[in-house]
């Protein structure tokens, strides 16, 4: 048997036999369970990866696959609607029905390896595999009847959203990449939104903005048809959100049929709509809440109801709209002198589906529309240069599209008409897209060792977790080679035996280091997946607060441990609110300061050494130091000899107190006082620093410091009182050993000269209550100073001794230790001994 597949749908096809082989895996063990409990649960657990298999199967012209799943399906489909008992012939029948679905997936597997797949068309030599007897069997099985009684079935009452959401497993793989590539398209979307609102629209915004909804739709229609009982899918939440992006998808096809960019009022029902697709995913919406048209869009045309899914009706609706799509991008594209060739190409495939569709559904004046705009299109890729005339054959083309689109009304009708007239069911429970488990258990279907190896593997992140963590040990590990080297050469004169030592761990070294390499790239994503929600949050807050403002991002693109990611969406929250509401004046102050109207806040992520990088800037007032003085006074929090002790860039420094407020008045956007000691806090828990920058009138920088991976750190070994201890090489500036003499106090605080800057000192023994002092009697030479960066100011601490730079897996700690203050945590060196970390501004303060 021979089956031909377009070169691009050669990944859709790899895709089905790999996911083909997923739904298999386990069926035997549950068609055996149901002939000892032939219960709707595990009827419904074998139907669904068979429906799913046909529906794909069916779609890609693999008519055997689709014929076989679709008489077992009705036979299931007679077992569920208690027609049909379930004994050891009907389990029989589903098992050799089973092996036969698996031995066509093989055979056409192993077609895709032979053949040659250079061309634009892929022509599949199958082996045909003999499945007459099966469908002979399960034919004979349809005979046998109900068990029991055999009453007929009650009519199921009318399902709630949330009802039906706890009613379906959908396939784990598929629901997780539905959830993540809807939250890409809505992203898209709002960011569209916002920049067609700022009236900054770039050329393709309208069709990219058309293509993210309608793939939305789409993919939620791809898990609906997951599910087999109709009912159950059209009250399930997921169609809820089908419908949602449907009638936001047609708004956007309005506006380019008329030839505009969307209104104000347009663009807040889509965002609105945006708002409402992500509170369904999120399950943070009632489902009555749904079911009406957002405030505000009675004004606009009302937007038609979402189509009903049937199988055939549907794929053939779906795939002409995707086509005549294609063909609209495509013919503006022609236009485009770089993308002709390619556009040519695209317009053509159109096109060609265009005439199939036809064909299906016995048009012939679509036929021939299509086959005359398909004739125009290959005259054109034969001409290397354009035509004059070209723009007059293109819009000619585009005159014919009127011909599809009753084509495409027709289709929607003919749904309407075979599809149940009920909609949605309406309810107030809370609705969401549950997460399924997996029903899947190893059984005599494993056909995924057989199957090509996958190009994809999902791994849970807790694995991800433990190898990094493994990995943290080897990167310690490595560093006794270099200690071992030492000892062999110094202590039993082994030189060369030390020379081979050190080679060899310098060779597990560099292995271990590529190892890292590649783990924390795995764990790395960008930044833009905590950046992509600020430009809705300030068009919000500039209505709320009545201000004009912007946000300018850059660096979406800098990556970070997904750990500290997850950390950091809070933190720039609030100082995003922060800069929104306190920063940047209204419009009217800004005026008379001779700064325009509009205000800017600057959001940018960069890399820098080990570190990463994360500004928050805004062209605002600024922050006051006399007013953060008048306030500290106010509230006692330092007495005024030590504020007349601060500079002030300490002084500014003091909205980093717990409880710190200058707001006047609490509103609901900030001025609770709880902001930016949890933002320090939040920062330094993830191993980060927070600095301060601020010109008074002119505006405020807030610099974020963080690591690019929690997992690994770098440290200083120093040694105080007998005891050693690691200073994150992220607080480190230099190591020096200053004479006695550069030691000078000021009003009962050691400072200490180092280039010509006094820079306070402290003793770490003393900041330990290890009992020295600076001045102990030791300290007869130069004493060892680890001068320290702490954001807002540099010091100096005194140690008795500092060894090397190593690398260190930080551990929590845990009982009796657990909240020490001073200590971030502990490690093992690879020797075997336990060392504190320092957390040097916690010590300090």
């Amino acid at each position: 048997m021979q089956v031909t597949i377009r070169a691009d749908e050669l990944d859709v096809l790899r895709g089905f036999l790999e996911e083909a082989w997923e739904h298999l895996d386990g069926i035997e063990d549950k068609i055996l369970e149901l002939e000892e409990h032939p219960d709707p649960e595990t009827v419904n657990a074998i139907f669904r990866p068979i429906h799913t298999i046909k529906g794909t199967a069916a779609f890609l012209g693999l008519n055997d696959i689709k014929q076989l799943c679709h008489q077992t399906e009705t036979l299931l489909d007679l077992i569920r609607k208690n027609e049909l008992g379930v004994n050891s012939e009907v389990v029989d029948v589903l098992l050799n029905a089973v092996d036969l679905i698996s031995q066509m997936l093989r055979a056409t597997e192993e077609a895709l390896e032979a053949a040659n797949q250079d061309g634009e068309e892929v022509v599949l030599d199958i082996a045909e595999i003999d499945y007459q007897e099966a469908l002979e069997a399960i034919e004979k099985a349809k005979e046998g009847g109900p068990t029991g009684e055999g009453e007929p079935p009650q009519e199921e009452a009318k399902l709630s959203p949330a009802e039906a959401a706890a009613r379906v497993q959908f396939p784990p793989e598929m629901e997780e990449q539905f959830r993540e590539e809807a939250e890409e398209h809505l992203a898209n979307v709002e960011k569209i939104l916002l920049r067609l609102e700022s009236g900054h629209p770039e050329d393709d915004d309208l069709n990219e903005l058309f293509r993210s909804l309608h793939t939305l739709k789409g993919n939620a229609g791809v898990l609906l048809s997951t599910i087999e009982d109709e009912a159950l899918a059209r009250a399930h939440p997921l169609f809820v959100f089908k419908e949602e992006a449907h009638r936001a998808e047609e708004l956007v096809q309005r506006c380019r049929d008329e030839g505009r960019l969307p209104e104000r009022q347009e663009l807040d029902i889509l965002l609105k709509a945006v708002d409402r697709l992500r509170a369904l995913m999120e399950g943070q919406v009632e489902s009555s809440a749904l079911e009406g048209a957002p405030k505000g869009a009675e004004e606009t045309p009302p937007m038609p109801p979402v189509e009903v899914d049937t199988d055939r009706i549907e794929v053939l609706l779906n795939a002409l709209s995707q086509a005549m799509e294609a063909a609209r991008v495509g013919l503006e594209e022609i236009k485009k002198r770089d993308k002709r060739k390619t556009a040519l190409a695209k317009v053509g495939r159109a096109f060609e589906l265009i005439i199939k569709i036809a064909e299906k559904t016995g048009n012939e004046k679509v036929r021939e529309e299509a086959e005359k705009s398909y004739n125009i299109i290959d005259f054109m890729a034969n001409n290397e240069e354009p035509e004059d005339h070209e723009e007059i054959l293109i819009e000619g083309i585009k005159e014919g599209f009127h011909l599809f689109e009753e084509l495409k009304e027709d289709l929607k009708k003919q749904l309407q008409k075979e599809a149940p007239k009920s909609s949605p069911a309406a309810s107030s429970s809370s609705t969401t897209l549950q997460s399924s488990k997996k029903v899947a258990s190893p059984g005599g279907a494993q056909r995924t060792a057989e199957s090509k190896a996958r190009q994809v593997i999902k791994v849970p992140q807790e694995r991800l977790d433990k190898l990094m963590n493994l990995v943290g040990e080897l990167v310690v590990s490595k560093n006794n080679f270099s200690s071992l080297a030492r000892e062999v050469a110094v202590d039993y004169g082994l030189a060369a035996l030390a020379q081979k030592i050190k080679e060899f761990g310098d060779g597990i070294s560099r292995l271990v280091d590529e190892l890292q390499a590649t783990i924390m790239s795995v764990r790395m994503v960008p930044v833009s997946q905590v950046f992509s929600r600020f430009p809705r949050m300030i068009r919000d807050l500039s209505k709320k607060l009545g201000k004009k403002m912007r946000l300018e991002i850059s660096g979406e693109e800098t990556e970070l441990d997904k750990t500290i990611i997850e950390s950091l969406g809070d933190p720039l929250v609030h100082l995003i609110r922060n800069a929104a509401d306190h920063g940047l004046e209204p419009p009217e102050e800004r005026r008379q300061r001779g700064k325009p109207e509009e205000g800017t806040i600057w959001l940018r992520a960069y890399n820098k050494g080990q570190s990463v990088i994360i500004e928050i800037e805004d062209d605002g007032r600024g922050i006051d130091p006399h007013k953060i003085r008048a306030k500290a006074l106010e509230r006692g929090l330092l007495s005024s000899e030590e504020l007349e002790r601060l500079d002030d860039r300490e002084i500014i420094n003091l909205i980093f107190r717990p409880g710190f407020s200058t707001a006047e008045k609490v509103s609901e956007v900030s001025g609770r006082g709880v902001g930016m000691d949890v933002v320090r806090t939040a920062i330094e828990r993830i191993g980060g620093s927070v600095e301060l920058e601020s010109r008074l009138g002119e505006g405020t920088k807030i610099i974020l410091k963080l690591p690019l991976t929690l997992a690994i750190s770098k440290g200083l070994e120093v040694e105080t009182a007998g005891e050693r201890y690691y200073i994150p090489l992220d607080y480190v500036v230099e190591t020096v050993k200053a004479p006695r003499e550069a030691i000078h106090w000021h009003r009962g605080q050691a400072l200490v000269l180092i280039r010509g800057y006094l820079l306070p000192l402290f003793d770490l023994a003393e900041l330990l209550d290890a009992g020295s002092s600076v001045f102990s009697e030791e300290d007869s030479g130069e004493i060892p100073l680890v001068v320290l960066n702490l954001g807002a100011k540099k010091l100096a601490l005194k140690v008795d001794r500092f060894y090397n730079e190593s690398e260190f897996v930080l551990k929590p700690l845990t009982g009796l230790l657990e909240g020490l203050t001073g200590f971030s945590g502990a490690t093992v060196t690879g020797e075997g001994r336990v060392l504190l970390v320092l957390d040097p501004p916690k010590l300090i303060n």
